[in-house]
């Protein structure tokens, strides 16, 4: 059940059973180390990231022990996600490459996907242009054979981020609006929020800040709703509203901003 509550933004209530499931089923089993990795996920969806990180590091230690990769992937990617949450890019990346290396040698693409979508966004924030677009085209391609409409929407805003930054805008739109449609599919206020800040990003790179900025407003409103701290690609999130902010002034970004979270 955690994968549902997780996307749906069923915080609170998923951790309230998990912990209680966790408390009474004390055995290392294979499902208490997948019941550790929902617990640490829904905790790391609150902005809890000492008790993911804790679960994480459970969850590690148990799929190791037992062998279980398909649990062992995801720990250390998680645990991945809580280094680059904290802006330790130094911790972060080798725990995602000892992810990709398990994932590997599954014989499925969305564990594959996943990790190659975790470097590219690191090989973005370092300024790696080639190999994040490398990573993230790999990644989508592998997500378009697995089929998880929710990782792919995030894939194709990767893509969207390096074309952008390597000003081709023309493909950024193109990933951009193929992840929104996902979005809206899933019905998904988190990934539509994504997808729009992409959009943000195309209309600061034609130098419209202000439409840029109201866009960014519409997207803060949703990841509001959906109960996030932050969006996935949180650090192009960041490059995108500084830019505006430097462009406009802080009153003018203020106006627009206030302009598209009350749409």
């Amino acid at each position: 059940m955690w994968r549902f509550w997780s996307i749906h933004a069923h915080f609170a209530e998923g951790r309230v059973h998990l912990e209680r499931a966790l408390v009474h089923a004390v055995t290392p089993t294979t499902d208490r180390a997948e019941a550790l990795l929902g617990a640490g996920g829904l905790a790391f969806g609150q902005g809890a990231v000492a008790t993911a990180e804790e679960k994480f590091r459970e969850s590690e230690a148990l799929a190791r022990q037992l062998n279980v990769p398909t649990t062992l992937w995801q720990a250390l990617s998680w645990r991945g996600r809580v280094a680059e949450f904290e802006g330790d890019d130094e911790r972060a990346v080798p725990l995602y490459e000892a992810a990709l290396a398990v994932a590997r040698e599954l014989d499925d693409p969305e564990p594959l996907g996943t990790c190659l979508l975790n470097l590219s966004d690191a090989a973005y924030r370092q300024g790696d242009l080639q190999t994040a677009e490398r990573f993230g085209e790999e990644a989508v391609a592998a997500l378009r054979a697995a089929g998880p409409a929710f990782m792919l929407s995030v894939g194709l805003a990767t893509i969207g981020q390096a074309a952008i930054a390597c000003g081709d805008t023309s493909r950024a739109v193109a990933a951009y609006q193929e992840a929104l449609d996902l979005a809206l599919g899933l019905s998904n206020d988190w990934l539509i929020a994504n997808a729009l800040v992409g959009f943000a990003a195309v209309m600061t790179a034609h130098g419209d800040y202000a439409e840029s900025a109201r866009l960014l407003g519409v997207a803060d409103r949703l990841r509001e709703v959906s109960h996030h701290p932050r969006l996935p690609h949180h650090f192009h999130h960041t490059q995108t509203v500084q830019a505006g902010r430097t462009a406009l002034g802080e009153s003018a970004f203020t106006t627009a901003w206030d302009a598209g979270r009350a749409l």
